[in-house]
């Protein structure tokens, strides 16, 4: 019989996903020259299935997040306060601090 994911483990999959595809772009920025204030438009890490928000972000803030491998970046308003909390913002994104044991990072 194939397991059923549970909510937090199919929200910190979403997550992971996204993440991975943040991290896809800022590689493909930075090989093509990117600067560190320059923009980035990444997908919202909220883990939500329905979420198609996008959020900017400069390479430089970029990489002082992810230096956490806790820390990811939500459009503002998505982070799940049950599984993180919001610990910076930007003018259009949050940074959330994944609580340890609460499905993963993203």
């Amino acid at each position: 019989m194939t397991r059923v994911a549970e909510p937090a483990e199919a929200h910190a999959g979403l997550s992971e996903v996204a993440r991975e595809a943040n991290r896809e772009a800022y590689l493909l920025a930075v090989d093509g020259g990117a600067e560190p204030e320059e923009e980035l438009d990444l997908a919202c890490a909220c883990g939500r299935p329905a979420c198609r928000e996008h959020l900017l972000i400069t390479v430089g803030a970029y990489l002082r997040v992810h230096a956490d491998p806790d820390r990811f970046v939500v459009f503002p308003g998505h982070a799940d306060r049950q599984t993180g909390a919001v610990v910076d913002h930007g003018p259009v994104h949050e940074v959330v601090s994944a609580f340890r044991g609460a499905g993963g990072s993203s």
